[in-house]
């Protein structure tokens, strides 16, 4: 058995649908709008909290050059060579 359908229902039905995918499409640009929000947020934060540069500054005061020396000031004292990375021991001052 075959149900029939009025114009009026078939047209309710056609509108309700586009409702629908108008909904879907809103849903969709909402989720992508806050996980963008979501993403900008994370990198502020760790924008802030980032010390990459001071790590790197801090890490070429101890390499060792291509040709095996080392650089150091006058406070430490060479104490080795390991992976690359000069080691220093520090002096104790005797007054």
């Amino acid at each position: 058995m075959k149900i029939e359908m009025t114009p009026e229902e078939h047209a309710r039905l056609h509108r309700r649908r586009g409702r629908q995918a108008l909904g879907l499409v809103i849903a969709v640009l909402v989720l992508i709008g806050v996980l963008t929000v979501l993403h900008a947020g994370v990198n502020a934060v760790a924008k802030l909290f980032d010390d990459t540069a001071q790590k790197q500054a801090r890490q070429a005061q101890g390499r060792c050059s291509a040709d095996g020396s080392c650089s150091y000031d006058g406070a430490h004292n060479h104490a080795g060579r390991r992976n690359g990375y000069c080691f220093y021991r520090y002096e104790q001052s005797k007054h």
